[in-house]
């Protein structure tokens, strides 16, 4: 049983099992899961003596909200000697063959709060009831685009944003992590690769935290795991449209470049040359210049570009 203080990632959770020989052999055991990026033993393999007991931790790293039936196995094998059978090792990814019982145990979660809003002051379009949609292509022709804008309406504070998406291998977005000043913007680019027909509920997770300083904190600066400690965090949720069309889509040029190439932060006076050159008068009011500092990938932030209507459907929770 693991108690999550929410179902967005929090830190990693622990639930102990204790196993018991209780013959007169020396038992070796193996705990595995299905989802072993999901649920870790420690230790994960062992030999008990006869009449011990051995205390395994089981932690499950709480990416997202579980949507699948979880379990974790534990196989035991009575041997004569103190030395782990070859297919007991934790190398060894595979369920033993040859055992002597095994334990299905069932994972259960209990839900101990609500998820943590995000503060009144904390703007991300898209988001809450609208989704953040990819139009696809083909499967395997060419990769996906769209676009999220997260803005700071606070007077006085700087605004830390980390945006990590649950398909880390298939999506990809510039900003993962930065600092964006009162009153100011960002457009985050977001990156589908389409190379398969995505069938999995995904979501691009945000956590934000206010901050008096322009660095950013340590919790956010890593690039996958979430932080420990934040303001308030969303789930907005991915989906995908398809498109016969063969005309590039409203964000494939604008965004590719970003993801094809490293591209650098330019000076505030080349950044307003070149969203004057580009959209014929500079960046539309409401949304100021941005000023962000991008721990992950450094890139300019372009003038925003218009966000698609999308069909409401229920906040990813």
């Amino acid at each position: 049983m693991f108690t999550s203080e929410e179902y967005l990632p929090t830190k990693p959770l622990d639930s102990p099992i204790t196993i018991t020989n209780k013959s007169a052999k020396f038992a070796a055991f193996k705990v595995w899961s299905k989802y072993p990026d999901l649920f870790r033993a420690d230790p994960q393999c062992g030999i008990i003596p006869a009449g011990g007991t051995q205390t395994v931790n089981i932690n499950y790293q709480n990416p997202v909200k579980p949507t699948v039936e979880y379990y974790v196995r534990v196989f035991a094998a009575l041997v004569d000697k103190e030395v782990l059978p070859e297919e007991f090792r934790a190398e060894k990814t595979a369920t033993p063959k040859n055992y002597d019982g095994e334990n299905f145990l069932p994972v259960q979660f209990r839900r101990a709060a609500a998820i943590t809003p995000l503060p009144k002051e904390v703007v991300i379009i898209p988001g809450d009831k609208i989704p953040l949609n990819f139009e696809c292509k083909p499967i395997g022709a060419e990769p996906a685009y769209s676009v999220m804008t997260i803005t700071n309406n606070h007077p006085q504070k700087n605004l830390t944003g980390s945006v990590i998406p649950t398909g880390s291998q298939i999506f990809n977005v510039k900003w993962r992590s930065g600092v964006l000043r009162p009153g100011k913007s960002a457009h985050l680019p977001c990156m589908f690769t389409n190379l398969k027909e995505e069938k999995e509920e995904h979501w691009f997770l945000t956590f934000v935290v206010f901050i008096d300083s322009t660095t950013l904190p340590d919790d956010f600066r890593k690039r996958i795991a979430p932080p420990f400690v934040y303001d308030g965090a969303r789930a907005i949720e991915i989906t995908f449209s398809k498109s016969t069309s063969t005309e590039p889509s409203p964000y494939h040029l604008k965004w590719q470049a970003l993801f094809t190439k490293k591209a650098t932060v330019p000076s505030a006076e080349k950044a307003a040359s070149a969203e004057k050159t580009e959209d014929g008068g500079g960046p539309p009011s409401q949304t100021g210049a941005p000023t962000v500092t991008d721990a992950d990938n450094p890139a300019p932030v372009p003038a925003p570009v218009p966000v698609p209507a999308a069909a409401p459907t229920t906040t990813a929770a």
